[in-house]
């Protein structure tokens, strides 16, 4: 049989690198909130999205895998400028890349119920909203083992801004670019 390059990831249920998680999360709210901008629709709020994800993470038993596929989507989706859809948050949308990557990466997959039990939307509007990426995806949900292995060198080499602060003998460069003046931290990366 020949080699198609075709993306086939094996779940595990090993310990997952918490930073990995964490700048996937991140990378996937930015590209949500990109999404929807283009889409004319008013951005997710950012700590209930992050919820949301982390909910539908945990309780749908999601490997790092699921995410990285998912945030694929989602970055081809952004890439691609889509029209105005049917999809009207940032829920939605992640949970609609997350149930086609759970498709495209396992062989059995968890039921429609399932999903509207663990995010709270309706089977219908679950069957509509993966339908709708599906279609906004140009039915492309095939990702080749290079370029999942390249976003996830990506992902793990996206770095979050780290905290430092001041101890009492350090002097503060308040004029610093990246000095916050109410918390007197400073941002470095």
């Amino acid at each position: 049989m020949k080699d198609t390059g075709a993306l086939r990831v094996v779940p595990t249920r090993k310990s997952v690198n918490i930073k990995a998680v964490h700048a996937t999360t991140e990378v996937t709210i930015l590209l949500i909130q990109a999404i929807l901008r283009t889409m004319k629709i008013e951005p997710t709020d950012e700590v209930p999205l992050r919820a949301f994800m982390m909910h539908i993470t945990r309780h749908c038993a999601l490997t790092m895998s699921h995410l990285l596929c998912a945030s694929i989507y989602l970055l081809r989706l952004n890439q691609s400028r889509p029209p105005v859809s049917t999809i009207q948050n940032g829920q939605q949308l992640f949970l609609a890349a997350i149930i086609l990557s759970h498709k495209f990466l396992d062989d059995t997959t968890k039921s429609t119920r399932v999903w509207s039990r663990c995010s709270a939307i309706s089977i219908s509007d679950i069957i509509g909203i993966e339908w709708e990426l599906f279609k906004l995806l140009d039915f492309n949900v095939n990702i080749s083992t290079i370029a999942f292995e390249k976003w996830a060198t990506l992902i793990a080499d996206w770095s979050v801004p780290k905290v430092s602060f001041p101890s009492s003998r350090t002097q503060v460069n308040r004029s610093s670019r990246n000095f916050h003046p109410y918390t007197n931290v400073t941002l470095t990366k």
